[in-house]
């Protein structure tokens, strides 16, 4: 797989969470309110400009009932694929 197919594959966890909203018919106003954090405070965590740490896991395990393991096992990821991508399109660019 090449680096742009990669990177349009690349979902953060809040990609996750949008469809546990949509399943769940909660808004993110909602959601945000029941993790006590502010709207602005989640929509970084939905774009994935915000990582999700080991206390927003347990929030969110609380809310959504999915394991604190899952959330930060899913960041992890993400944040390790992103970086992957990130050096190869330098790699690709110094190579040019």
């Amino acid at each position: 797989m090449n680096i742009q197919d990669e990177e349009e594959l690349l979902s953060c966890p809040g990609d996750t969470l949008k469809e546990w909203l949509e399943e769940k018919k909660m808004a993110e106003s909602e959601l945000s309110r029941r993790m006590r954090g502010s709207y602005i405070f989640l929509n970084g965590i939905l774009d994935g400009s915000q990582p999700i740490t080991e206390n927003i896991a347990w929030d969110l395990e609380e809310v959504t009932h999915i394991p604190a393991q899952f959330w930060i096992n899913r960041e992890r990821r993400y944040r390790i694929k992103k970086a992957w991508i990130e050096r190869a399109k330098k790699r690709q660019d110094g190579s040019k």
